[in-house]
């Protein structure tokens, strides 16, 4: 005898505090949208402590004139709006709102009292990625919420404007992240000294713009990242983070920040100018035990020597890595005779292990790499492995002449892998 099957609703029966922690994980149009499955979950979504607003729920799939942009627009709005009035005054820990630009179309809205609302229910994370037609107002409250620990700005508009605020007193604040902004030394200084355990900043698509009386200091930074900001810079300007380990640098136009930074276990450096890469930043870099060097600039300058892709400079000048424990280094190092790499080689002593990413090069000879690399690598007593990475899976000539060279001038015991790519998947090999 067959018995009916019985259904069971085992979801409902979880414990609220169960159920807010899953509706936490999924956008907030989503989670209201979860009333319909049960009546003990209609005012549910109410007391969700996360709030996920994205404009592009409310946009459809093809947004081709302003017409739908704008229908989209109000719709959010209102559904925006509902939500704030009927969570009153809940428990809130993160707030974010997106609203990128669609097919050109920005949009035209006052969100500040959004943003008032958020602030005062005193969150730990606040992210606003914002597109708008005219600049985009930050209330002061945002720079002086108690609660904050993370604060992520992107404020796109047609025209950059400078950032500015009466103050930032920020005690708890952690993390700080900001993207297509200008901002000034003074925003930096206040940035810096009103956020006491700040660890974390990244800037990305920025305008600094700092003068020589400008000093960037703060004793608890740990993470420093710019990409693709231009670096408006008047004359040198100290940089003082003693408890820095990681820095990052991507593209970012600007030539005169002296680093200080005694603690670095971690540097990456990423510049794609052809024609110039002048900077003392490389001279802060000395204490780092793990170094990326990646771009296609023509030269670097450790103090008043510059050091030429083509020809050496005087090695002398060039700074000691005693640090350093791994090295990775591609395409401005990887061409022409290989001074650079032959100079890094030189003078970091205990280097263990070296990353070569390959770069095709006509004028690259066996010569002139045996030339530069042979007795370094052979005397490189700590040397464990060399690692080479084909460009796009190209194994040209010039590739198996720096395998020939390595091979012939590695010391006994060290090892030399090769990166392989098949399709999708990479694997290593021994040779």
């Amino acid at each position: 005898m067959e018995h009916p099957a019985i259904s069971t609703d085992w979801i409902s029966q979880l414990p609220e505090a169960v159920l807010t922690d899953i509706m936490s994980l999924i956008s907030t149009k989503e989670a209201v949208s979860t009333c319909v499955l049960s009546k003990s979950w209609e005012k549910l979504w109410a007391s969700v402590p996360v709030l996920h607003f994205d404009l592009r729920q409310f946009l459809g799939d093809h947004v081709d004139s302003w017409e739908k942009f704008r229908d989209g627009q109000i719709k959010f709005v209102r559904f925006v709006n509902s939500v704030l009035r009927n969570r009153r005054n809940s428990k809130l820990d993160i707030f974010s709102l997106k609203m990128e630009r669609q097919n050109g179309c920005y949009c035209a809205l006052d969100i500040s009292p959004w943003i008032i609302y958020a602030i005062g229910c005193k969150p730990r994370v606040l992210s606003l990625v914002v597109s708008t037609y005219e600049h985009l107002y930050i209330p002061n409250p945002v720079f002086t919420c108690t609660s904050l620990e993370e604060l992520h700005l992107v404020t796109e508009t047609r025209c950059t404007e400078l950032i500015e605020t009466e103050s930032v007193e920020l005690p708890s604040l952690k993390s700080f992240s900001l993207g297509h902004a200008m901002i000034d030394g003074d925003f930096m200084k206040q940035l810096l000294s009103g956020c006491p355990i700040l660890e974390k900043v990244v800037l990305y698509f920025c305008d600094l713009h700092m003068f020589s009386d400008d000093r960037i200091s703060s004793n608890s930074l740990q993470h420093f990242i710019f990409s693709d900001c231009g670096l408006l810079i008047e004359s040198d300007v100290e940089v003082f983070v003693p408890s820095l380990v990681h820095l990052g640098i991507r593209n970012c136009r600007g030539d005169e920040l002296n680093l200080h930074a005694p603690s670095l276990v971690h540097a990456c450096i990423y510049h794609s100018s052809p024609c110039f890469y002048k900077s003392n930043l490389f001279g802060g870099l000395t204490n780092a035990t793990s170094l990326d060097l990646f771009g296609t600039p023509k030269f670097i300058v450790f103090g008043a020597t510059k050091f030429m892709d083509e020809q050496g400079g005087d090695l002398a000048n060039f700074p000691l890595f005693n640090n350093l424990k791994n090295l990775s280094v591609g395409e401005w190092c990887m061409i022409s005779n290989f001074n650079l790499v032959a100079s890094f080689l030189q003078n970091s002593p205990n280097l263990e292990n070296l990353t070569l990413y390959h770069k095709p090069s006509p004028n690259a000879t066996a010569e002139d790499m045996a030339q530069w690399l042979s007795g370094i690598l052979f005397r490189h007593e700590n040397l464990k492995k060399v690692h080479i990475v084909p460009n796009m899976g190209t194994y040209d000539q010039s590739f198996y002449k720096l395998v020939n060279v390595l091979r012939a001038s590695i010391k006994d015991g060290a090892v030399i892998t090769v990166q392989l790519s098949f399709a999708n998947m990479t694997s290593s090999i021994i040779i």
